[in-house]
């Protein structure tokens, strides 16, 4: 585990997740994206476009049992890691509690 990171990383099984990004023009952008890997403080997901630093977000998470999570957060990395496919790390602003977290079906 990295020692910088404050809470440990799960890899996530290629889920898709919905969200939705609040771009410098102030139009709102729904996504599907795929989610890379979790943790109680946030969530890297891959997508075809980029997105600035700072960029406020809405993600919905799914649980195991069929329910959906909304967490808001913004946007602390964007990284180009393949033709037009990014990495985006998404910093929430409250982190998961442990209940939800242990239920996320994207959680090995």
């Amino acid at each position: 585990m990295d020692e910088r990171r404050k809470h440990p990383r799960m890899s996530c099984t290629d889920t898709s997740i919905q969200g939705a990004f609040r771009l410098a023009d102030g139009i709102i952008r729904e996504l599907r994206l795929v989610a890379r890997n979790v943790s109680r403080g946030g969530i890297a997901i891959m997508h075809e476009g980029s997105a600035e630093p700072g960029t406020s977000c809405n993600l919905v998470l799914p649980t195991r049992n069929g329910e959906l999570i909304a967490i808001r957060g913004s946007v602390r990395s964007c990284r180009n890691v393949a033709v037009m496919i990014h990495e985006i790390g998404v910093e929430f602003d409250d982190p998961l509690d442990a209940e939800s977290f242990t239920e996320l079906s994207i959680v090995e």
